[in-house]
């Protein structure tokens, strides 16, 4: 499955458009990035950094790679409650030309869907959260626990050491509270049709006083 279908109708009005722009971007950006083995995600991670930016929602890179960074997007909340963040990644499979009807990373929107390489794993999460969380900044909603969205650089390759094992290690301070992830694929039947759903929580498990 490699497109993102765009729903008719969903609240508020602007959200969806605004989903699909960024995502289209984001995949435009790695079209420039791709390479033969990994594809290179700075410019993809700065593609959210600017439309969280124009938000007014804080944002940090962490590193080993400045041309592979990981993205933390914070909206601050007043401490009154636990943090939650939600993990995605900005880095996508190879893709290969002749295996596709469309250019993989050209963005292309066809019947009312989302076509390229990681339009489903995963610039659709990263996409939608990066724009609820901005939408959140300019209401001007504070919630009582931080909320975040945590970008890896490596997820899907894993060997250059620049993803969540060295995020880990240079942050260990940052410990949400609760996590939302990619999660694995569980396929459903609706109205005759096959959709696949998952997500993952996690909870931080508190070290005793």
């Amino acid at each position: 499955m490699v497109g993102l279908r765009l729903p008719a109708r969903r609240p508020p009005a602007v959200a969806a458009p605004e989903v699909a722009s960024v995502q289209r971007h984001h995949l435009r950006v790695l079209a420039a990035l791709r390479d033969c083995l990994v594809l290179r995600g700075g410019q993809a991670v700065a593609v959210l950094e600017d439309h969280a930016r124009a938000a007014g929602l804080e944002c940090e890179r962490v590193a080993k790679d400045p041309e592979r960074a990981n993205l933390v997007i914070r909206l601050r909340g007043t401490g009154d409650g636990p943090s939650l963040a939600f993990l995605g990644h900005a880095d996508v499979v190879p893709a290969h030309r002749e295996a596709w009807s469309v250019e993989p990373f050209a963005g292309v929107e066809r019947d009312g869907a989302i076509w390229g390489r990681g339009a489903v794993d995963m610039k659709c999460q990263v996409a939608a959260t990066v724009v609820a969380l901005a939408t959140l900044a300019r209401d001007g909603f504070q919630p009582a626990g931080d909320l975040l969205v945590v970008v890896m650089a490596d997820e899907e390759v894993g060997s250059a050491g620049v993803g969540a094992p060295f995020f880990v290690q240079e942050r260990p301070d940052l410990c949400p509270d609760y996590v939302i992830g990619e999660g694995s694929a569980e396929r459903s039947p609706t109205r005759g049709e096959r959709c696949t759903s998952s997500t993952t929580a996690s909870r931080r498990r508190r070290r005793p006083p």
